[in-house]
């Protein structure tokens, strides 16, 4: 029995012998994670060998069990096997927890290396933007700098063109002026005295004075001798005595003008030592003295107003009635209420501010050949002249005809 005992101890240290080592080198504390990671792998590898190992054996004791009593002693030594190899396991189990460790401090130290990568190129991509930034405000003020010296160009460029257009403006106007002028004066030498050349901005021209005229006669002579037909005074008188008062207006007014068209004349010159030198102001300056004439066109309306309210009072228009001896005061003094009377002041003095002045005829003398082609007979006919009527106007005087005049004819 002890001799078998000791076979199968025997036995039992030859099989031994052919087990896997499970011995290894624990790796230093210094270890990388590559060095730990190749040491588990080939414990792990060797680890399997043993269980292939401890299978093995563990077939072998069920076959010893069942066959005689030495299955004990080998158990004995399979135990003390596995004890051993649990104990490596437990490193094992150390070291793959160390392992752990080591990668998630790695994967920390990995994950903050990519941080100070990142934050690496943040402040990289930072001072970048910020080199960039300051290019592009550097040239932004550069470039405000240009268009603020732009804008003081341009400023200036502004005023003087400014300056420029007032001055070409201004030369314009004087240019325009002296051409106005200058035309002023050769219209003013043309139509001076030239009753040939019409106005056609006149509102009073000689051909509109003419109409009035020939107006004054159809409807306010008519009027004013329907007027006078009432009373007690004969037709003939009546139609006398309308025709001096014309005659009074258009000799008076004439005067009237004449005065003033010297006195303005004289204030314009400050001359009153002579006669001569006034014509001769005149003579010099035909233009101003043209303004002068338009002028007083241009206000003779207002002026003819205010000069019938007294023209009756006027001693030329008296002197001309008082000359025909057979004149009636009481008739004239009637007459000058009348709108007839009034009238022929506006038509008398439109007239005389005309250059040359119209003319209406005075000549005509009771006996006269009667002249049908200046006058209209009035109600009787007959180759000689009885009385006036209505005098003939002309253009100015030995002028052209503008209105026939009207004349009582007699045999």
């Amino acid at each position: 029995m002890l001799n078998h005992a000791k076979l199968v101890s025997t036995e039992l240290r030859e099989r031994n012998k052919g087990l896997v080592p499970i011995h290894f080198k624990r790796p230093g504390d210094t270890a990388s994670i590559p060095e730990i990671e190749e040491v588990i792998s080939t414990f792990e590898s060797r680890m399997q060998d043993v269980f292939n190992v401890i299978n093995e054996r563990d077939a072998e004791i069920k076959y010893l069990k069942s066959g005689n009593s030495t299955g004990g002693v080998q158990s004995a030594g399979i135990q003390d096997y596995r004890q051993r190899l649990e104990e490596k396991n437990k490193e094992l189990n150390t070291l793959k927890i160390q392992l752990t460790e080591a990668q998630k401090g790695q994967s920390k130290n990995k994950g903050n290396e990519f941080e100070k990568q990142q934050i690496q190129e943040l402040r990289e991509r930072k001072n970048s933007l910020e080199k960039n930034f300051d290019l592009a405000r550097k040239q932004i003020e550069d470039r405000s700098k240009e268009i603020e010296k732009l804008k003081r160009c341009l400023d200036q460029f502004d005023e003087e063109s400014s300056k420029t257009k007032k001055e070409l403006k201004a030369k314009i106007k004087d240019n325009e002026d002296l051409r106005t002028r200058l035309s002023q004066v050769a219209g003013a030498k043309l139509v001076a005295g030239n009753t040939s050349i019409a106005d056609l901005g006149d509102k009073f021209r000689p051909t509109r004075i003419a109409e009035l005229y020939s107006e004054l006669y159809d409807n306010d002579w008519t009027e004013a001798v329907d007027n006078f037909s009432k009373q007690e005074w004969p037709e003939e008188v009546i139609v006398q005595h309308l025709f001096i008062t014309l005659q009074g207006c258009y000799i008076a007014c004439s005067q009237l003008a004449n005065q003033q068209l010297q006195d303005l004349v004289q204030k314009l010159s400050l001359d009153t030592s002579s006669q001569d030198g006034i014509t001769k102001f005149r003579e010099s300056h035909t233009t101003e003295i043209r303004q002068l004439v338009d002028a007083r066109k241009g206000t003779a309306r207002d002026v003819a107003n205010s000069i019938s309210k007294n023209l009756y009072k006027n001693q030329k228009f008296d002197e001309v009635l008082r000359s025909y001896k057979w004149m009636k005061d009481d008739i004239v003094r009637q007459i000058t209420k009348l709108t007839f009377f009034e009238k022929c002041v506006t038509v008398c003095w439109l007239m005389v501010v005309q250059d040359p002045e119209m003319y209406i005829a005075d000549n005509l003398r009771p006996g006269m050949k009667f002249n049908k082609e200046h006058y209209r007979e009035y109600t009787k006919s007959g180759p000689k002249v009885d009385y006036s009527v209505w005098p003939a106007l002309y253009l100015h005087k030995n002028g052209p005809l503008m209105i026939k005049g009207v004349a009582q004819a007699c045999d």
